[in-house]
């Protein structure tokens, strides 16, 4: 165990200023050594403090023998007393500079010596522990490395995302939240939850590689397959994601993600490099090639005037087939919209005005196996276009509808 600096002393967990009297001033001082606890714990800061203790108890010692030729004892006693009452004090002067220097000297030759003595034991044990595997090495204690243990460990990703996630969980976000949240999971899913410290350039580049060899609805091929997303992309199925997907999903979730995390966590070590650009789509799809062109007015005029629909129209267990694509022509409501409409609660009139509407919402009754869902999450009152009143769709919902309702 390597030795204190001079004049200190460890007494259980603090330090303390200890200095022998000359044998020749016991009786005059009192005792055979002056002690003074030290107000920290820490070597460093103790040190100096002991050698101003040690410079004031010196110069008692000179002032004393300067007087023991006199027969006065009470002017002995006052010069311990003063002494001691300046050992008392927390901070002392210097007025013995080059004494103090010397002892500073010389304090500084011995921590060098400790530290070839640290250096030494250190090397020592890696040494002894070089076959050892880094899964049954022993953990590193505080005298290995202080540093490592005062340092508190830098947040993982996972704690990041969740965190950029909760901004959109709540209130009128919930629509982005649907859209960040698979995107920043597969992120996550590729990367691996790391420390954020350890979060490179590299692997948002690799997450995007990987994003270009994966098929649409590729959450549902891992599924059925029963494959990760890695090994999904490894099997590089013709179909691909186009580059309005990547470009309008993934990059536009990734890319205010990393703005967020280095607005937020850029303290914590959150990379400010990290960025999205460059992930530029390079398969060959093209950009519009699976787009719906718009309907010609002929081909408008055969679905809704043809002999299939006048047969819908005319068969009762049938007509559902006739209304459908009408209340879509004249609403623009999407078709799971309107599938899961209840014709109980969701097809309302307005008490004062009489205009009947479509209430579309998954706040009221569905039938059973029906999962309802509004595409912005938001309810809204559709109003029935008088064109389907004029068809007759009133008089279908009756048919439909429970009889207590009228009409």
């Amino acid at each position: 165990m390597p030795r204190l600096a001079p004049y200190i002393q460890r007494r259980g967990y603090g330090l303390t200023f200890r200095i022998a009297v000359p044998a020749d001033l016991r009786s005059i001082v009192g005792g055979c050594e002056i002690t003074k606890a030290l107000p920290t714990a820490h070597k460093n800061q103790a040190v100096p403090m002991a050698f101003e203790l040690a410079a004031t108890a010196k110069r008692l010692f000179c002032e004393l023998r300067a007087h023991m030729t006199s027969p006065d004892e009470e002017k002995l006693r006052a010069i311990v007393r003063q002494a001691k009452q300046k050992l008392q004090l927390d901070e002392l002067r210097e007025q013995n500079q080059e004494e103090l220097h010397e002892q500073r000297k010389q304090h500084l030759q011995e921590l060098k010596q400790v530290k070839l003595e640290v250096e030494n034991e250190v090397l020592k044990r890696v040494l002894a522990g070089a076959g050892t595997s880094p899964a049954t090495a022993p953990p590193p204690t505080p005298q290995d490395s202080p540093a490592t243990l005062r340092t508190p460990p830098a947040p993982m990703l996972k704690t990041v995302v969740d965190g950029f996630l909760s901004k959109y969980s709540q209130g009128k976000k919930l629509a982005m939240f649907k859209k960040h949240k698979p995107v920043l999971t597969m992120l996550l899913d590729v990367v691996g939850n790391k420390p954020i410290t350890q979060l490179k350039q590299a692997d948002i580049n690799e997450f995007f590689d990987l994003l270009k060899n994966l098929p649409p609805r590729w959450d549902d091929e891992c599924r059925k397959r029963k494959l990760t997303v890695r090994q999904l992309a490894e099997l590089n199925l013709p179909k691909k994601l186009g580059p309005k997907t990547i470009e309008y999903t993934y990059i536009a979730s990734v890319r205010p993600f990393l703005e967020a995390a280095k607005k937020d966590w850029q303290d914590q070590g959150f990379p400010l490099g990290l960025t999205t650009d460059g992930n530029e789509y390079l398969g060959d799809r093209e950009a519009g090639e699976s787009k719906q062109r718009a309907f010609t007015p002929s081909e408008l005029k055969r679905l809704f005037e043809g002999e299939e629909m006048r047969g819908f129209a005319a068969d009762k267990n049938l007509a559902h087939r006739f209304w459908l694509p009408h209340i879509g022509l004249f609403t623009g409501a999407r078709v799971n919209e309107i599938c899961q409409l209840n014709p109980q609660t969701d097809i309302l009139q307005e008490p004062d005005s009489g205009i009947w509407y479509f209430w579309i919402t998954k706040e009221t009754e569905a039938d059973a196996g029906i999962d309802k869902s509004v595409k912005t999450g938001d309810s809204r009152k559709v109003p029935i276009h008088s064109k389907l009143i004029q068809l007759g769709f009133c008089d279908y919902l009756k048919s439909v509808m429970l009889p207590l309702v009228e009409y």
